[in-house]
This record gives C-alpha cells, structure tokens and sequence, in this order.
C-alpha cells in the first residue's frame, strides 16, 4: 500500500497535520544535535508538498 493512500482519509490527513510541526520540532532537535547544524525552525515544506510522490527537495 503507497504512503500516501493514507492520507486520502479526511481524519488521517487532519491528525497528520495537527501533528507536522510537533513532529518536525523534535526531529528538527534531534538533527541538529547529531550534525551540529543550524536548521530552519520552521519546516520549509508543505505537508503536501512532503507527500508528493514527484518531488524530493535537493
């Protein structure tokens, strides 16, 4: 089953995005820990555009 089938679901797609910028934050601590970097604060995607099966950021 592809990932995004998933999000077809209203109630999967809504809890998705009340918890992107929860999640994003803890990975966002954890990544710079590891690497030392400076990241952004605020993820610069869209959840729609994460899930876009045709784009990969680079």
């Amino acid at each position: 089953m592809e990932f995004s089938l998933l999000f077809r679901s209203k109630v999967i797609y809504n809890h998705a995005l009340e918890r992107f910028g929860y999640c994003y934050q803890k990975a966002l601590g954890k990544a710079s820990r590891k690497s030392g970097l400076t990241l952004p604060v605020d993820c610069p995607w869209t959840i729609e555009k994460i899930l876009d099966e045709d784009w990969f950021p680079g």
